[in-house]
């Protein structure tokens, strides 16, 4: 999503602040950060300035955006800048396919699959 801070403001969502939950989260752009898709509001500039300065420990599982696998990164997962987002790969070769053709996978393609108790009408 583009400008999810529209959307959530919209709908009426209030999040938490990411470091203390009792302090609202402002939804506005520069009290966010993103990364691969994930997207992290903060309370204020200094909770942003903190989470950015160590965005591995604090980040959590992410999707990587070639293989669409979640995986825990570390301290050597491999990494790029791509229009002005960092992108964390599961691999060397997930980031070298990314490189490629970044267009194709800098904004998530996740389709909603069937439950798999669902049966169609028919």
């Amino acid at each position: 999503m583009q400008d999810p801070e529209l959307y959530l403001t919209k709908i009426g969502i209030t999040l938490p602040g990411f470091f203390v939950a009792d302090i609202p989260a402002e939804l506005n752009p520069d009290h966010r950060s993103i990364v691969n898709f994930e997207s992290y509001f903060f309370s204020d500039r200094e909770a942003k300035a903190r989470f950015d300065q160590n965005m591995i420990a604090y980040c959590g599982p992410l999707t990587d955006p070639v293989t669409l696998q979640r995986f825990r990164p570390h301290a050597n997962s491999p990494r790029m800048v791509y229009n002005d987002r960092l992108y964390l790969f599961s691999s060397d070769s997930a980031k070298t396919v990314f490189a490629t053709m970044p267009d194709m996978y800098w904004l998530p393609n996740l389709a909603m699959l069937p439950r798999a108790d669902s049966t169609e009408a028919g």
